[in-house]
């Protein structure tokens, strides 16, 4: 089957049921792959509205198309001009949902990095960008909210992570390596993924092409501790609060999905046991 080219006039766009047989994949518990949506463009990002209705995938062109859910009807795409001079791709996207937050126009609020230097707060339902950084030093390649959305974390090429105050959008701080009289800590190559613990407003962690997690306390410029074993090259980490437990998508051969304790910074778990050949790029 042939898939027709993405058109946001189109009502249900280049979707079309998996014809692939079920041995296909390697799936590990109730995941079912229910359809393929065809992009055209390759995809550097993907992420869920925390209320589950619809999605976003960021491309290679520098465009954001959100998807509802149910029927992956193409709703909104996101380019400005900034973007459409570089075309240069979308690097991770993340949705603005602070607690309590009696503005109800903020959970429409999309924030995506790009290679080109941007970052970006957009406002999906009237495709407008509203705010815009511009670090040309770090070409951010991840973000990440604090659980108070009152801290962004913002990570690239330049193996820093500077952290932003959301009111006010400037710098407050920044993760670097160095030799802090112990030991050297932080990162020596690109930090491909950021992310908050979700049950503590300052704990950060970020990996990358260092093979390495760092853990960090954004108060402070060097890391607390680290872990050493992940190859990540996306938006690959995650944490589950209740048990402590930290997960890490791999872009290599063997190893590609791991848990982690964060009590002791031990390895948990190899979920495929290496016996997926899948390299993971990114987790939703």
């Amino acid at each position: 089957m042939k898939n027709t080219k993405l058109n946001e006039n189109d009502s249900l766009l280049s979707f079309k049921p998996d014809e692939h047989s079920p041995d296909h994949y390697l799936v590990q518990g109730d995941i079912e792959i229910a359809g393929i949506i065809d992009c055209e463009n390759p995809i550097h990002c993907c992420k869920f509205h925390p209320n589950g209705e619809l999605f976003s995938v960021g491309l290679s062109d520098g465009s954001i198309k959100l998807f509802k859910k149910q029927n992956c009807q193409l709703l909104y795409s996101l380019i400005d001009d900034d973007i459409r001079q570089k075309r240069l791709p979308v690097t991770s996207i993340r949705f603005f949902n602070r607690p309590n937050d009696l503005n109800q126009d903020h959970y429409k609020i999309l924030v995506a990095t790009y290679v080109s230097g941007f970052i970006k707060y957009w406002h999906y339902p009237t495709k407008s960008c509203i705010f815009t950084i511009f670090d040309k030093e770090l070409m951010p390649l991840s973000i990440a909210f604090n659980n108070s959305f009152t801290r962004m974390a913002a990570s690239g090429y330049d193996c820093k992570i500077k952290v932003f105050d959301v009111g006010t959008k400037k710098e407050i701080n920044c993760l670097e390596s160095g030799d802090y009289g112990v030991n050297i800590s932080g990162h020596s190559s690109r930090v491909y993924c950021v992310k908050y613990h979700p049950a503590d407003t300052n704990q950060l962690f970020s990996g990358g092409w260092d093979d390495t997690v760092q853990i960090w306390d954004d108060r402070t410029p060097h890391s607390q501790n680290y872990i050493y074993g992940p190859h990540i090259c996306g938006d690959a980490i995650d944490i589950e609060s209740n048990y402590n437990h930290l997960l890490t998508g791999s872009w290599r051969k063997n190893s590609t999905l791991q848990i982690w304790d964060l009590r002791n910074f031990s390895l948990i778990r190899d979920v495929f046991q290496n016996k997926s050949n899948m390299m993971v790029r990114f987790l939703l």
